[in-house]
């Protein structure tokens, strides 16, 4: 991807993730890279990067977690605190095409089943 083009897609990789930096070399043209702070609140870094794109067909990132909490930076996501970040990942949407999609990926394989749960029910259903 040069620096004129748009990417299509962006993948953010929390730096807490053993050997991310492998995973990075292996990304597909058109994505754009970005690595989270480890000392910052991910959600806020996230939202500020996606407040420059729109029409994006994927958002995806890459973290730790457990079956409980998704890690971006310093801040963990989880039950308690997710309405919290309402306005955030409401903004994350803005961010995506109309059939954009939210990708999670992380060490625990039902993670993504679990967020994906909890923003439906708790956050974007008002």
């Amino acid at each position: 991807m040069t620096n004129n083009q748009k990417p299509s897609s962006i993948l953010f990789f929390d730096p807490n993730v053993a050997d991310y930096q492998t995973l990075v070399n292996s990304v597909e043209l058109g994505t754009k890279v970005v690595i989270l702070d480890a000392n910052s609140n991910g959600i806020e870094n996230i939202t500020e990067i996606l407040g420059n794109y729109s029409d994006l067909d994927s958002l995806e990132i890459l973290s730790r977690g457990n079956s409980a909490s998704l890690q971006l930076g310093n801040t963990n996501l989880d039950d308690s605190n997710i309405k919290n970040y309402k306005n955030q990942l409401q903004q994350w949407g803005k961010a995506l095409s109309s059939n954009g999609n939210i990708f999670l990926y992380g060490c625990n394989r039902t993670l993504a089943k679990i967020f994906r749960g909890m923003i439906r029910n708790s956050v974007l259903a008002g």
